[in-house]
């Protein structure tokens, strides 16, 4: 519930997208001080940085304060979801302890710890393009990696 409600005051915050444009900046500056391991994507209020040595891509979204750690079968089930959930399709997908949902046009990403709910991030209709953008960046790398 604390989660929920801090996410809500934030989504809310008149001073949301200041923050979000501020934190990104200095996400991008990360980038050029050797922060990031492999940052493959840097657009869209997205990093992408790829993990060789674990062989996963983690995706920082600056605009919901979210990160999520995904392989490329993960990262394949995650696009197809998201393609389907924009023709209208109210799928459901489960890996690891994530919960996509489709709800009212907007993602519902729900990060469980057994019975308990660790957080939940409502991706909105109008950001799923960019993860699907963001997703289809990481397939072709990984197409270019031959991972």
């Amino acid at each position: 519930m604390k989660s929920y409600v801090h996410r809500n005051c934030f989504d809310n915050w008149n001073k949301h997208d200041d923050f979000i444009q501020s934190s990104f900046g200095l996400g991008k500056k990360m980038i050029q001080d050797g922060y990031y391991e492999n940052a493959i994507l840097h657009d869209k209020y997205f990093i992408i940085d790829y993990k060789k040595q674990e062989n996963f891509y983690q995706i920082i979204d600056f605009y919901s304060i979210f990160k999520i750690n995904i392989n490329i079968e993960q990262a394949k089930k995650v696009y197809n979801f998201l393609e389907k959930g924009l023709k209208g399709n109210n799928n459901t997908l489960k890996f690891r302890n994530f919960i996509f949902n489709i709800k009212n046009r907007n993602v519902m990403v729900t990060d469980y710890d057994g019975d308990k709910i660790n957080d939940e991030v409502i991706i909105p209709q109008s950001r799923i393009n960019d993860y699907i953008t963001a997703l289809n960046y990481i397939l072709q790398h990984s197409e270019q990696k031959n991972i």
